[in-house]
């Protein structure tokens, strides 16, 4: 409950500074002017930002963070890099980010190859990536599955749902069976194996952070999203059906 207070907090906190961004029109004939990098004079901030920035990052990523003091020996050496191809391939990915936000088709986009050591630059329409469709007959239904390496199966049936109410969603929704399941490389749940009735009787009865935390040893972080599961599944009749990773939402 602490918890959720704390993440409703933050969220409130974060609509109140988005109000307070200007309106696009009040943006007109504004310019912005480079400011040089100076990581020994305190006043301009420049190192207080940077640390900032990169800790934000180094938490996303589960990477130490580090102080003021280290992030300015860092900084002070790669400054020639960012001057050259580091800047450029930001740059490049930035305007991609811009179109990704504008929800603009994907002949819009560019992929990008450089090499800076001859002066070659070319640009291409990115391909799509590879769909795989599968067929399956689920409760006498004929169903139909297609999905690339960047779909996930999406399931918010709560975050303390057990790993019995996923199973149910499963066979209730999409017709399948889990007969196995892992976080990472723990093996959450299996159908086969020596002792899985006795392992399944408690895992079935945790609820699925609790099931991470007992078998992977990995604290849940219920302030994250998600946790993306793997799951081997069949059809009802036994079956073999491919699927992409799960999507398990922690926060609806």
């Amino acid at each position: 409950a602490m918890m959720e207070e704390e993440s409703h907090g933050l969220d409130s906190k974060i609509e109140r500074l988005k109000s307070k961004l200007p309106q696009p029109s009040e943006l007109t004939g504004y310019q912005l002017n480079p400011v040089v990098f100076e990581k020994d004079d305190a006043s301009n901030f420049h190192i207080d930002f940077i640390t900032a920035c990169s800790n934000l990052r180094a938490a996303n990523y589960k990477i130490k963070s580090a102080s003021k003091h280290q992030t300015k020996q860092i900084a002070g050496k790669i400054i020639p890099a960012i001057a050259t191809t580091t800047a450029m391939v930001a740059g490049l990915v930035c305007l991609e980010l811009y179109k990704l936000a504008q929800g603009l088709k994907l002949e819009h986009f560019s992929n990008t190859y450089a090499n800076l050591a001859i002066g070659h630059i070319t640009a291409s329409e990115p391909l799509e990536p590879e769909f795989k469709e599968v067929e399956f007959e689920a409760r006498g239904k004929k169903r139909k599955l297609k999905f690339s390496l960047w779909d996930k199966m999406e399931v918010k049936i709560g975050s303390q749902a057990t790993l019995q109410d996923l199973v149910d969603h499963f066979e209730e929704k999409f017709g399948l069976d889990i007969v196995m399941l892992n976080f990472g490389r723990a093996l959450l749940y299996s159908q086969y194996g020596f002792g899985a009735k006795r392992k399944n009787k408690v895992r079935l009865k945790l609820s699925i952070p609790e099931l991470v935390k007992t078998v992977a040893k990995v604290e849940v972080n219920m302030s994250s999203s998600f946790l993306t599961l793997g799951a081997m599944v069949t059809t009802l009749d036994g079956d073999d059906v491919d699927i992409p990773a799960v999507r398990f939402w922690l926060k609806e």
